[in-house]
């Protein structure tokens, strides 16, 4: 009904009718109308067609052992839950696909879903789901495919199936195509109709690629949330990088699964390292959807699925299994020596050739490590392009430049043959943004100090396709990741941030990113399981449940010198964790109350004001937000040439249109408006309006005139990168750095 009523209040297809038109004449037109809308839009069901593995994956014609196993295990009726956990690179996302589009014949959904954790992530995602869909759509079949996040107006991948929805005869848009127009014919093929780029609607779309942000907004009471969650409900939901959530969100994940069983969706949970706790929560959340707590067959494996009934079975190779594929990875723990000393080790080691990628916490110490990176080339024989940086402040125009450039060159060959652009070197500085779902093959890895289940998930960008082992220079042959942690006076990693009151002047920001306690149990877990050499041997499958339930589960006892720290961080973990879920717990809704197990009361899932649009709006402590954490504000940031004229690059080449568009004068121009206005639009930390290097109130900034920099928060930058208009004096930008304050 929700839906209806959207596609209802479309003038496009539905128009006034004088009173005087007889009832039956009026009847048969509406029905004519809303037919038509619902085939315009393509709300009608995937017909997903039989076919083969080989089919949906010619490069791999042959599926691995576990992704048989997976495949066999799937249900042949009924919604399902299916959880597969699996190293990095072992083709988890296909068996996942795999899957969706066997539940879709068998239970005969809209369409999928793929939510991951990041943006990037989704970007690149994007472009394997457009592939798998010119494979199983029927010949001649159209369908939409969305990005859902913030920025996906900036890609070009949006604008492209847009312009591939023009190419099928959209009356509303006339826009000149980039793209091959040509009518397919022998498959299927993606487009995009540029009524799902509306607020809410992208998660209409039959195919979605997003963050999991989607998800974790559904059980909340914010504006529209019926639709966010209705359009979930008839899709095959898949959650990539499960592990990857703080508890807040993982709290709103249960509840929307919940919500999901009920509502007859089906889940696809996908996770090279998923904690226990996790796993049970989701799938007790899943069975309290159904309202059935069917038998465990007690099977083992690492794939499992909860059928329409609540019943449990487990399949797929055991990590002793000599079929089980296994990733063998040395991890050397070693006292940070510094940025002078570690950047011009990597860059002797390295010389002859290795790309390596050096992973920081905080984009402060990644600037200064990459920049200490550039002082040194030269010295030790290296130029300054094979070095490259990539982080969360650089403006999407540079930073999607960059991630297509590292995913050409560091990413697969065509059809699993060693990629022809892959350089002999490069050295990569990054934050976390380097190792969610990114296809990228370093041959070696540094890291700071980070949880176990982090640095098993980076682990998967080193040494991911095997087609490299043998070119990768000697010293790198071993798949070998490096950890750093910084000691303090008694010996034990500095895992806190520095406290006056506590008596700790000196600590590690670090500590406000990652929790103290999973940075100190991660190294103590790891120091307890080094060899004479000083190297932690692991294997994965096999060493994943003790490295995860040794940080996640029961308290570490016996830890000798370590113990004192562990029970400290370990009480204030447990506090955050507390305000976490009860912070969860005051902003969602579920389908059935406990108590009683009957249906919510309807005045119970009303949303207002209070509640605002979902990450946007509302009162502070109950306003819908997607994950905890500082707020930002969205900031757009140009450049001003010295004779005026206002640019969205620094070389002064792509002058910024400012003017006033509409998208129902003229669509071209407004799209492209859109897009280059989100490619240079930043989120800015809330904190850095607080403090003694504040930026000044946004209320202070100047005004401008032009129509498209109205009621916008607006920073203008010289060529050089000094900021002009705005915080006047605060901060400065570099397209290879990104911003930061002065």
């Amino acid at each position: 009904m929700y839906l209806a009523d959207w596609v209802a209040s479309d003038t496009e297809f539905f128009h006034f009718r004088v009173h005087t038109t007889p009832v039956t004449h009026w009847w048969q037109a509406a029905l004519r109308e809303a037919d038509q809308a619902v085939r315009d839009r393509r709300l009608t069901r995937w017909q997903a067609r039989p076919i083969t593995w080989e089919e949906m994956w010619p490069d791999t014609p042959k599926p691995r052992a576990f992704q048989a196993d997976g495949m066999r295990l799937a249900p042949d009726e009924g919604q399902a839950m299916i959880v597969v956990e699996s190293d990095t690179g072992s083709g988890k996302t296909r068996l996942a696909l795999w899957i969706a589009h066997h539940l879709a014949r068998t239970c005969g959904y809209s369409g999928l879903y793929m939510a991951l954790p990041t943006r990037a992530a989704g970007n690149q995602v994007a472009t394997e789901l457009r592939k798998f869909l010119h494979a199983v759509l029927a010949p001649g079949e159209v369908r939409d495919m969305a990005l859902v996040h913030g920025t996906a107006q900036a890609t070009d991948l949006v604008h492209e199936l847009v312009d591939a929805h023009q190419a099928h005869g959209d009356p509303l848009t006339d826009l000149s195509s980039t793209i091959d127009t040509a009518t397919c014919t022998d498959s299927g093929q993606a487009v995009l109709d540029p009524w799902y780029l509306r607020r809410c609607l992208a998660l209409v779309a039959s195919f979605g690629v997003g963050t999991v942000d989607q998800i974790a907004l559904a059980p909340q009471g914010s504006r529209h949330w019926a639709l966010r969650l209705g359009a979930l409900m008839c899709k095959v939901v898949i959650i990539d990088e499960a592990h990857a959530y703080e508890l807040f969100q993982q709290n709103l994940l249960s509840a929307a699964v919940e919500w999901l069983a009920e509502g007859g969706a089906s889940l696809v949970v996908l996770s090279a390292t998923l904690p226990r706790s996790i796993r049970n929560e989701l799938t007790t959340a899943w069975r309290r959807g159904l309202g059935r707590t069917g038998h465990d067959d007690g099977t083992q494996g690492p794939i499992m699925v909860v059928d329409h009934n609540g019943r449990i079975s487990r399949s797929g190779p055991l990590p002793h299994h000599p079929q089980t594929p296994k990733l063998l990875t040395d991890i050397q723990l070693n006292e940070d020596p510094g940025d002078t000393d570690l950047v011009a080790h990597i860059l002797d080691q390295a010389r002859n050739g290795g790309c390596v990628v050096v992973r920081s916490t905080r984009i402060d110490p990644c600037r200064s490590r990459y920049r200490k990176a550039l002082q040194l080339a030269s010295t030790h024989g290296w130029q300054p392009d094979e070095i490259l940086i990539l982080h969360g402040m650089l403006l999407p125009r540079h930073r999607l430049q960059l991630e297509t450039r590292l995913a050409g060159i560091l990413g697969p060959g065509p059809k699993g043959r060693r990629n022809p652009d892959r350089p002999g070197r490069l050295l990569v500085f990054a934050t976390g943004v380097i190792e969610q779902s990114l296809d990228l093959d370093f041959d070696h890895g540094v890291t700071d100090l980070c949880p176990i289940d982090v640095a098993v998930q980076f682990r998967g960008r080193i040494h991911r396709h095997a087609v490299n082992n043998p070119y990768r220079s000697p010293w790198c042959r071993t798949p070998r990741l490096t950890m750093l942690w910084q000691p303090g006076q008694d010996g034990l990693p500095i895992v806190e941030p520095p406290d006056w009151a506590a008596g700790r002047p000196t600590g590690t920001y670090d500590g406000l990113v990652y929790a103290p306690y999973v940075l100190a149990a991660s190294w103590h877990t790891l120091t307890q399981r080094r060899d004479p050499d000083g190297i932690v041997r692991l294997e994965t499958p096999r060493d994943s449940a003790w490295a995860l339930e040794s940080v996640y589960g029961e308290a570490i006892q016996g830890a000798g010198p370590a113990q004192a720290l562990l029970d400290r961080t370990r009480s204030a973990y447990l506090t955050a964790l507390a305000d976490e879920a009860l912070q969860a717990k005051d902003r969602l809704f579920l389908p059935f109350t406990r108590r009683r197990r009957t249906p919510v009361a309807t005045y119970d899932l009303a949303s207002g004001n209070n509640q605002g649009d979902g990450d946007k709006g509302g009162v502070t402590g109950i306003a819908a937000v997607s994950r905890l954490g500082e707020d930002s504000v969205d900031c757009l940031i140009l450049y001003q040439q010295p004779n005026g004229t206002i640019t969205y690059d620094h070389e002064g080449v792509q002058r910024a249109d400012l003017g006033q568009r509409s998208p129902t004068r003229d669509v071209t121009a407004y799209r492209r408006q859109q897009k280059e206005l989100l490619a240079n639009t930043l989120a800015l930390p809330a904190r850095w309006w607080n403090g003694r290097h504040s930026l000044q109130p946004i209320a202070d900034w100047p005004h401008h005139p032009q129509p498209a920099l109205r009621n916008k928060p607006v920073i203008l930058l010289s060529p050089a990168g000094t900021c002009l208009s705005g915080p006047v004096g605060k901060l400065r930008y570099d397209h290879t750095t990104g911003l930061e304050r002065i």
